[in-house]
């Protein structure tokens, strides 16, 4: 009895050994998700102990890839929720199989979260799936762009691709800077013309008549004669009381003041462009926030509604959850609205008439540049714009000043003139005789009026009817009353603009220190509030990952866990407009100086 009923227990041994070994031989358990980024794509693999089969397809509305496998064999402990955030991928979750109402170790199916549409290949390699995803424009958005912009499908688009692509197109097409640079080109013809004045002033002159002489007697002859006469003219100022050099050098002063103001205005647009830009790149990393958030969002409100409908949890939990969705949602509206002005903001400053497009690199970073405030008033008493442009106008108006007195002094003046000519009567042989005269002029203004005093030597060639020249010197002196009262209110006038000019010069420096100051102070402000949020970031990833394992065991409501979420993005969100900061506080310092004194990385 005893024998038999031994070998009845070792035959019932050996066929449950041979039960669970078969039963073993069919589980292909799943070891470990992996996901990385591979040349332009995201890769996820599925590391099996057995071969798995499966099918994939993809969903809309929010964008998902989804595994399904086959058989009932696939076991695994993974967590139903696992966080990724890399390439398209911002999550894993994995369904298990229920028995009843429990759930038990063996897959279902595997959904990938993206966070956009994506096209994928999937292949087998032993016993690990393999799967590529590449991010593509799903249908709808392509109709929305057809809707919204027919310009960018039937014209050709323009594609802003960086920072430096948005610059070189907003300076190309700025209206205000090719202005300005007209105003260079007309400065360097205001400096050809002072310097013509430099010069002797030479005329070449040709006089020709052709008459006749009418006879007064009873039966009369009228005589036809001619005249001419061709030469060089010559005047030349030997002194004008200094007022050819300081008009000379006011012209260049005028050139350089334009140089300036060219620069300057390049510089504004520049900083104008940037602020929109990083503006822009702050919004658009917000908006990614809001998505990632707001699917985050869906997916705890969907497992809260059936806890609710279960009645494992109260309304006031269900109710609290609808209500921190409904502010996820219109803080993902608010920085779509944000993001789309910002846009607006840049293409206008890019000025183009073709529809554009602008591609922005969302990964901003910071490093404190060592920047002292002493070097910074240094740099920008030497290189501010504002500062030079003023400076420039203080000597322009110094010039004018000396113009203006140059009226009051001494002025003398030569002239001449060299050539051949003669007059005879059409019956008569015309005969070419050389002439010439010189002459000098000195004037001084007395007051309100004018003496002058001229000396002339002339000898001229024999006139119609005449056989012999004709020598003559001339002298003259001339007083003018009152002629000259315009000088007085002239110098008066430049004495007034000089003045001016000098007082806005000090109160550009006054201005130019308190940009300075202020650009320094809010770089200052800004590494420090990207070190306060860096830390806060720090402090909200772990009470969200507290939360969420706390969720896990069921001992936190789903409203913290949400709330955790929440915290956290919108310390995310303050970082990215921190660093849009730092960048644009960076960019108005550089802007105060007047040059790119500091730039991240240097």
């Amino acid at each position: 009895m005893y024998k038999s009923t031994r070998i009845i227990v070792l035959i019932t041994l050996s066929l449950m050994a041979f039960a669970f070994w078969a039963w073993g031989a069919k589980i292909a358990q799943l070891e470990e998700i992996r996901v990385e980024e591979v040349a332009g794509r995201t890769r996820v693999v599925l590391i099996n102990k057995a071969r798995v089969d499966y099918t994939c397809f993809n969903l809309k509305s929010p964008p998902r890839l989804i595994i399904n496998f086959v058989d009932d064999n696939v076991y695994s402990r993974k967590s139903e929720r696992i966080v990724v955030n890399k390439g398209v991928v911002e999550e894993i979750r994995c369904r298990y199989k229920e028995n009843g109402k429990e759930d038990t170790p063996y897959l279902d199916y595997i959904v990938l979260q993206l966070n956009q549409p994506s096209s994928f290949h999937a292949e087998r390699e032993k016993n690990s799936i393999i799967i590529d995803l590449k991010p593509t424009i799903s249908d709808t958005r392509v109709r929305k762009l057809a809707a919204k912009s027919p310009n960018s499908i039937k014209g050709k688009e323009k594609r802003i691709r960086d920072l430096e692509d948005c610059l070189r197109t907003a300076i190309d097409n700025s209206k205000t800077v090719k202005i300005a640079e007209e105003e260079v080109r007309l400065a360097e013809l205001k400096v050809r013309e002072a310097t013509r004045g430099l010069f002797p002033s030479v005329a070449a002159k040709v006089d020709r008549t052709d008459g006749n002489i009418k006879s007064l007697e009873t039966g009369g002859v009228d005589a036809g004669f001619r005249e001419t006469e061709f030469g060089l003219q010559i005047g030349q100022s030997l002194y004008q009381g200094g007022k050819f050099k300081s008009t000379f050098t006011q012209a260049k002063v005028k050139l350089e003041m334009a140089e300036k103001k060219y620069d300057k205005t390049e510089q504004d647009l520049i900083f104008d462009v940037k602020k929109a830009y990083y503006n822009l790149v702050s919004s658009r990393a917000n908006v990614h926030e809001q998505e990632k958030l707001l699917r985050q969002a869906e997916s705890i409100l969907e497992e809260v509604r059936k806890k609710h409908k279960l009645k494992l949890i109260t309304r006031e939990e269900l109710l609290n959850v609808q209500s921190q969705h409904n502010q996820v949602r219109y803080q993902k509206t608010s920085e779509e609205k944000d993001s789309s002005l910002a846009l607006l903001t840049l293409k206008q400053l890019l000025n183009l008439d073709e529809p554009v497009s602008v591609e922005v690199d969302t990964q901003l970073d910071f490093q404190d540049l060592g920047v002292s405030l002493e070097q910074s008033l240094e740099l920008a008493e030497e290189y501010n714009l504002d500062l030079a442009i003023s400076k420039l106008s203080m000597k322009f108006a110094e010039m004018g000043k000396k113009i203006a007195r140059s009226d009051q002094k001494f002025k003398i003046d030569l002239s001449g003139f060299y050539g051949r000519g003669g007059g005879a009567y059409k019956t008569e042989e015309l005969k070419l005789s050389h002439s010439w005269y010189a002459g000098i002029k000195v004037s001084k203004t007395l007051g309100g009026s004018t003496i002058s005093s001229g000396y002339t030597s002339d000898q001229t060639n024999p006139k119609l009817g005449q056989s012999s020249r004709t020598d003559s010197n001339t002298g003259s002196v001339t007083l003018s009353l009152f002629d000259n009262l315009k000088n007085l209110s002239e110098a008066k006038e430049a004495e007034i603009e000089y003045e001016k000019a000098v007082n806005e010069v000090k109160k550009t420096e006054k201005k130019m220190e308190s940009e300075v100051k202020e650009s320094y102070f809010n770089y200052e402000k800004s590494l420090i509030q990207l070190e306060a949020v860096s830390k806060e970031i720090e402090f909200r990833k772990e009470q969200e990952r507290i939360a969420r394992e706390k969720g896990k065991r069921n001992l936190a409501r789903n409203s913290e866990v949400l709330g955790a979420e929440i915290n956290l993005t919108s310390a995310r969100t303050s970082y990215n407009e921190a660093l849009a900061y730092y960048h644009i506080a960076l960019a108005s310092l550089n802007k105060a100086i007047g040059i790119e004194k500091y730039k991240r990385g240097e």
